[in-house]
C-alpha cells in the first residue's frame, strides 16, 4: 500500500505493531505518526515528545485492548510513551545518565514497557541503562570497557545480553544489572548479539568476520562460522531457531540454517564418496547414497547417523522419500530398493532393464514409483506390487527422456527429452496425453499446484511455460547463464524460480519479468556481481552454495572455523547433488567430482619445494633462486613473492597451522619464519653453518626441526627461537629429509648415508634405526598427523609404512612408482597417502590396506 498523508519532515524510523494493526513512523523533527495498516489511512499525529530526530519507534497492544507507542529520541535522550488512540503522553523519561554521550541506541522489550539505552562512544560514565518507562524506574552500569556495541532483552525480559569492543558478550540480570555470564571468543569487537525465543542460545557477530553460536545455559561456544572479508554487523535468529540471519558491512546477507549445516558437514566428511542426497518432506531426515552402494539415513535435528546399509552393487544414483515412512534408492545396478525410514530394512525391491537408473520419484499419492534409466526410458512401478518388474515403460521414439515430474494429482507424468520435446503421459494407461515442442534439449520441469501449467528448463538457460489445457507456449524466460538445473513455482503460481549452476532467478510469471537475481559465482568477463576476496580462508562465492527457493535466500557456506577439510572449487565445474521436494527444495553443488588439475606458472626459477596451508586455499613454493611464492589456489593468483634466501636456493617451505607464517630453509644456512603478508621475518633460527636442505613443523606442538648438509639435525622452540636439541652427528652425510611428529616429541630423518632413524627430541637419542627395513636407498620420510605411522620412500619405487607406536614395519607398497619415489604426504585424517616420483605420476593410497585409489599423470617429467 501507499500510505496516504505523509508528513513534510523526513522520516527516520518505522515499525509495525505486533498485532499488525498499525504502522508507526518517527520523523527527523521529533514528530511521531501512525497509520491504519488495513486501510492505509493516516490515524494520528503525536507532537511535543522530542526536540530532535526520533531514532526508534514501536507500537504495542496492551492487555486492556488499547495500544501504546514508545518513541526514543536520538538527540534529546528521551523516551516517550503515547496512548495511540488519544494521542496523550502516558509517560516521559529523560535518560540523564547519558546526557554527555554523543551517540545512543535503544532496544525495546517484547511487551513494550522496558527499554535498554546505551551509548556507542568510549565514555568513563555508566554506558548501559535499563529503563522501565511506565513505572519511571532506571538502573545503569558501566561495561565493555566503556564501549557498548549492541544490547537486547531476552524474550522474558529477565535477562539482558550485551556486547562491546572488548570482544565479550555479557548476560546480565535485568533488575540488578549484575553479570550472570561472560562469553569470550571473538578476536576484536563484537558488533551484534541476539538470543533465541527459548532463551537457550545466543548468536554473536564481530569484526573478525565470524558468526558464533553460544549456549545461554553454560556459556559454551557451540559453533563458529566464517563469513567473507568484511565485519559482520548484524545477526539474529528466526522464530523457529532453524536459521540465523547475518549481514556484513558490504551488504552481503548470509543465511545459516541447521539443514544447510548438516548437508555441508556431510559433504565435507564424505566428499569423495557421496553420490546423492534427499530430504524427507518435513526436512527432519536426510538420506545419502554413496559410490560404494551404501545408503545412510541421518537425523537432521539430532545430527546423528540412524542407520547405514549396503543396498546396491555399485554407485547409488538417486533417492526419494514418500509420506509413508519409506525411502527408495536406485543405483548403477539397475535395481530399486524400498526401505523403512526408521530401520533401513528392505520392504520391497524392483528391477529395471539392465541399465543404471539415474532418477527416481514417488507419485504424490505414493502409489507409484517412476524411474528413468540411462538409456532414456521411463519406467513406472506399483509401490505395493508383488511384481518386481515395471508396470509401464514409457519412451520417446526419437530421443531419450532426460528428466521427469509428476502432476500434483498423480494422473500425469511429464518427461523432458533430449530433442527439446516434452511428452506428457497418462500415468494409468501409458498413453500420450500431449506433446510440447521446444527448440533446445530439456533439462528439468515442474507443474504448478493446480497442474494446469508446466515450466520446462533447457540446457541453453531458457525456461518455457506452457498451458497444458491448450498446449500453448505462454512465455519464454531467457536469462540464466547456463543450463537450468531446477525450476519451481511458488504456491500461488505468481513467481517461478529458475536455478542454474551460476545463479538463481525469481520471475514474475504473469509479466515474464525478472524480480530478483542471485549470483553464485563470478566469471572472467565480470558478468556476475561479486568478486571474492583473495585473502579470506573461506570464500562464499567459490564454495558450496545452497539456494532455498521457498524463502528466496542463498545460504552461503559459512564453514566452521575449525573445519580444515573443506576445499573450494568454482561452481561452473562441479557436480550437482539435489535434495528437493516437488515445489520447494535445497540445491547443493558439490565439488567432489572435479578431477581437473590446476597449473600455477611462475616466472622464477625451478620449484624446489611446495606446501598447502591447512585449509587448502593457499600454496607456498620455494624456488631455485631463493624466492618464496605464495599462491591463491582458488583463483590461481600470485599473492606474495618474498626474496627469502640470497646466496642460493630456498630448499624447503612449510605453512604454519594458523596459516599466518611460512617456515623456510635455504642454501645460505638460514632457517627463517616469515610473516608472508608483510614479507618480513619474524624469527631466525641460528645454529647451522652450511646449506640447510629440509625443515618441518610440529602441527600440534611448538617446535621446528631442520637438517643440514653436514648431517646435523637441530630442533628449536618455534615462538622463541631457543634451541631445544642439537644432534650434530645424526648422519654421516647430508640430511635429505626431516619430519616431526604432531606433538613435537619425535623427529624422523633420512640421510644421504642411507640411514633412516627416529629420534627422541627431549633426550637427543636415537630411538630406532630403520635402515635394515629399507630395500634400496631412502629418499624421503613423513610422519602421519597423529604420529603413529611413518612413510619412507625409496629409489627402487617402493614406499614403506612403519608403525611408530609398535616399532615394526606395517607394510610395504612395492613398485609404487617406476623409478625413484621423490616425495610423500599424508591426508589430515591419516586415511590416505599421496606419493610422487620420476615417472611423472602422483598416486593416492589407502593407508589401511595399501591399495591404490587414484593415479594422476602430470605429464611434465620427474616430480620432485
Amino acid at each position: 500500500k501507499q500510505l496516504r498523508g505523509h508528513p513534510d519532515e523526513p522520516l527516520t524510523c518505522c515499525s509495525v505493531s505486533l498485532d499488525d494493526e498499525f504502522i508507526v513512523v518517527g520523523g527527523a523533527k521529533g514528530g511521531v505518526y501512525a497509520w491504519d495498516s488495513e486501510t492505509g489511512a493516516e490515524y494520528r499525529q503525536y507532537d511535543g515528545g522530542h526536540t530532535g530526530p526520533v531514532q526508534t519507534v514501536m507500537c504495542y497492544a496492551m492487555e486492556d485492548g488499547s495500544h501504546i507507542i514508545i518513541s526514543c529520541g536520538a538527540a534529546d535522550h528521551t523516551i516517550t510513551v503515547w496512548d495511540l488512540e488519544t494521542s496523550s503522553q502516558r509517560a516521559k523519561v529523560h535518560v540523564t545518565e547519558l546526557d554527555q554521550a554523543k551517540n545512543v541506541r535503544y532496544f525495546v522489550s517484547k511487551d513494550g514497557t522496558q527499554v535498554l539505552v546505551w551509548c556507542t562512544d568510549a565514555v568513563p560514565f555508566p554506558n548501559l541503562v535499563f529503563v522501565d518507562a511506565l513505572n519511571d524506574a532506571k538502573n545503569s552500569v558501566f561495561c565493555h570497557e566503556g564501549f557498548v556495541r549492541h544490547a537486547v532483552f531476552a524474550r522474558d525480559s529477565e535477562r539482558i545480553i550485551s556486547c562491546g569492543n572488548d570482544g565479550k558478550i555479557v548476560i546480565w540480570d535485568t533488575i540488578t544489572l549484575e553479570p550472570q555470564m561472560t562469553l569470550a571468543g571473538h578476536n576484536g569487537a563484537v558488533l551484534c548479539c541476539a538470543i533465541n525465543e527459548a532463551c537457550t542460545h545466543v548468536v554473536s557477530s564481530g569484526e573478525d568476520c565470524t558468526v558464533r553460536l553460544w549456549s545461554a545455559e553454560d556459556g559454551r561456544q557451540l559453533q563458529s562460522m566464517q563469513a567473507q572479508n568484511l565485519p559482520v554487523k548484524m545477526c539474529t535468529f528466526d522464530r523457529s531457531f532453524n536459521k540465523i540471519l547475518a549481514c556484513d558491512t558490504g551488504g552481503h546477507v548470509y543465511v545459516w540454517n541447521t539443514l544447510a549445516e548438516v548437508i555441508l558437514n556431510l559433504i565435507r566428511r564424505f566428499a569423495d564418496s557421496i553420490s546423492c542426497v534427499s530430504m524427507s518432506a518435513d526436512q527432519k531426515l536426510m538420506a545419502a547414497g554413496s559410490v560404494t552402494g551404501r545408503v545412510m539415513m541421518w537425523d537432521v535435528e539430532r545430527r546423528e547417523l540412524m542407520w547405514e546399509h549396503p543396498m546396491h552393487a555399485g554407485r547409488v544414483e538417486c533417492l526419494a522419500f514418500n509420506t509413508m515412512m519409506e525411502v527408495a534408492s536406485a543405483g548403477a545396478d539397475g535395481r530399486i530398493s524400498l526401505m523403512s525410514m526408521e530401520t533401513g530394512k528392505q520392504m520391497n525391491y524392483f528391477l529395471g532393464q539392465d541399465e543404471p537408473i539415474m532418477a527416481l520419484e514417488f507419485s504424490p499419492d505414493d502409489e507409484r514409483i517412476a524411474a528413468c534409466s540411462a538409456d532414456g526410458k521411463l519406467m513406472l512401478y506399483l509401490a505395493s506390487s508383488a511384481s518386481h518388474r515395471p508396470k509401464l515403460v514409457l519412451r520417446s521414439n526419437i530421443a531419450r527422456v532426460m528428466s521427469f515430474v509428476w502432476s500434483p494429482n498423480s494422473k500425469l507424468i511429464a518427461g523432458c527429452c533430449s530433442d527439446g520435446c516434452s511428452l506428457i503421459w497418462n500415468a494409468a494407461t501409458g498413453s500420450i496425453f500431449t506433446v510440447l515442442e521446444g527448440d533446445n534439449a530439456s533439462s528439468c520441469s515442474t507443474f504448478d499446484f493446480s497442474g494446469k501449467l508446466l515450466a520446462i528448463g533447457t540446457v541453453m538457460g531458457t525456461t518455457n511455460i506452457y498451458n497444458l489445457e491448450t498446449t500453448e507456449l505462454l512465455t519464454q524466460l531467457c536469462s540464466n547463464a547456463s543450463a537450468v538445473r531446477s525450476v519451481m513455482f511458488n504456491e500461488d503460481t505468481t513467481h517461478l524460480t529458475t536455478v542454474c549452476s551460476r545463479q538463481a532467478i525469481v520471475w514474475d510469471v504473469a509479466n515474464a519479468v525478472k524480480v530478483r537475481c542471485y549470483d553464485f559465482v563470478v566469471d572472467a568477463t565480470g558478468e556476475f556481481s561479486e568478486k571474492p576476496s583473495q585473502y579470506r580462508s573461506t570464500v562464499a562465492h567459490d564454495s558450496t552454495v545452497l539456494f532455498d527457493p521457498e524463502s528466496e535466500t542463498i545460504v552461503y557456506d559459512m564453514s566452521a572455523v575449525e573445519d580444515t577439510q573443506l576445499k573450494s572449487h568454482f561452481l561452473s565445474d562441479t557436480h550437482m547433488i539435489q535434495a528437493s521436494l516437488q515445489h520447494k527444495g535445497v540445491m547443493v553443488w558439490s565439488a567432489a567430482c572435479n578431477t581437473s588439475s590446476d597449473k600455477f606458472h611462475t616466472t622464477h626459477d625451478a620449484i624446489t619445494s611446495c606446501h598447502f596451508n591447512h585449509d587448502d586455499r593457499l600454496a607456498v613454493m620455494g624456488t631455485q633462486d631463493g624466492q618464496i611464492i605464495v599462491y591463491d589456489v582458488v583463483h590461481g593468483e600470485m599473492l606474495e613473492v618474498i626474496a627469502a634466501h640470497h646466496n642460493g636456493p630456498c630448499r624447503c617451505v612449510k605453512f604454519t597451522k594458523d596459516n599466518n607464517e611460512v617456515l623456510s630453509a635455504g642454501a645460505d644456512a638460514k632457517v627463517i619464519m616469515w610473516d608472508w603478508r608483510k614479507r618480513t621475518p619474524t624469527r631466525i633460527y641460528s645454529g647451522h653453518f652450511i646449506s640447510v636442505g629440509c625443515c618441518d613443523l610440529a602441527d600440534n606442538g611448538n617446535r621446528v626441526a631442520s637438517g643440514d648438509n653436514h648431517g646435523m639435525i637441530s630442533v628449536w622452540e618455534r615462538d622463541t627461537g631457543a634451541v631445544v636439541q642439537t644432534m650434530p652427528l645424526a648422519h654421516a652425510k647430508a640430511v635429505l629429509s626431516v619430519s616431526m611428529s604432531g606433538d613435537g616429541s619425535m623427529v624422523a630423518s633420512v640421510g644421504a648415508d642411507g640411514k633412516v632413524a627416529i629420534w627422541s627430541v627431549d633426550v637427543g637419542l636415537e630411538l630406532v634405526a630403520l635402515t635394515s627395513a629399507i630395500e634400496s636407498t631412502p629418499l624421503y620420510c613423513g610422519f602421519s598427523p597423529d604420529g603413529n605411522k611413518l612413510a619412507i620412500t625409496e629409489t627402487n619405487g617402493n614406499v614403506m609404512i612403519w608403525n611408530a607406536m609398535v616399532g615394526c614395519q606395517w607394510y610395504m607398497i612395492s613398485n609404487a612408482h617406476k623409478g625413484k619415489v621423490s616425495g610423500c604426504a599424508w591426508s589430515k585424517d591419516c586415511r590416505r597417502l599421496i606419493t610422487c616420483g620420476d615417472d611423472s605420476l602422483t598416486a593416492i593410497w589407502d593407508t589401511e590396506s595399501g591399495a591404490c585409489l587414484h593415479k594422476y599423470n602430470a605429464q611434465s617429467g620427474p616430480l620432485t
